[in-house]
């Protein structure tokens, strides 16, 4: 009886182990049609990104081919990846393109391409033709928004996507836009995020005192959606140089 026992219970280990092992998932369709299972034979994009949101370990999604893979199903607004954007929910994934150059990644202006909550790397790929939702993450995020997690970008592109709703006040924007360079262009150091630091608050002191001269919350609104932006959008983001590799 106990080594029954001990057999079921060391089957179940082992069970356990494997369901959290690395998986793989070819991308071999460029469309993007009624998502389904990913086969070897049939799979899209979109059900790749499905299937490992369903896995518990670590995912690499192959895009081989440097054609377009088009996003095509029009958002209904759900967080699952069934339609729209491309929602990354869970785990730490990696989509690749293996060959030279990029592998293309077009929303034709449906959604956003990437909503992501979970750990998430892009090597070579460009990201394109994203139009977000004003009604989604506050219409941030053109081409991605980070709700959660991690964004490491890696040799890849992010070009012509469009967030639609423009910064409300000037606050917000300075916020939005100085995060985006210091993101993209500025070497960490403790010095440039001390210097960073004390420029957001700067501009939280400058609409402390606008709200204070003009009787109005509209200006710490603005510095609250500002900071909302710079946390939602760049501060879980990294940007590798060409030929680097994320670890």
């Amino acid at each position: 009886m106990i080594t029954r026992i001990l057999t079921c219970s060391i089957a179940l280990l082992l069970l356990g182990a494997g369901s959290a092992e690395a998986s793989t998932y070819v991308v071999n369709l460029q469309t993007d049609n009624k998502p389904g299972a990913c086969t070897k034979s049939d799979c899209t994009l979109r059900e790749a990104v499905m299937a490992a949101n369903k896995h518990r370990g670590a995912d690499t999604i192959v895009l081989a081919s440097r054609k377009r893979y088009v996003l095509s199903i029009p958002s209904t607004g759900e967080d699952k990846s069934a339609n729209g954007d491309l929602d990354i929910t869970s785990g730490k994934v990696k989509i690749v393109h293996p060959g030279r150059g990029t592998a293309t990644i077009d929303a034709k202006g449906i959604d956003r391409v990437f909503d992501i909550s979970a750990s998430t790397t892009l090597d070579k790929i460009t990201v394109r033709g994203g139009y977000s939702n004003k009604d989604d993450a506050d219409g941030d995020g053109g081409g991605i928004v980070v709700n959660r997690g991690s964004l490491t970008v890696v040799s890849s592109h992010i070009v012509h996507n469009k967030a639609p709703r423009p910064a409300r006040r000037p606050e917000e924007a300075l916020l939005t836009s100085w995060a985006f360079l210091y993101s993209k262009h500025v070497p960490k150091t403790p010095a440039t995020r001390l210097a960073f630091a004390w420029f957001v608050v700067g501009v939280a002191v400058g609409g402390v005192n606008a709200a204070v001269r003009t009787r109005s919350w509209a200006p710490l609104k603005s510095v609250w959606a500002g900071v909302r932006g710079v946390r939602s959008d760049y501060a879980g983001s990294t940007f590798l140089a060409p030929g680097a590799r994320a670890s």
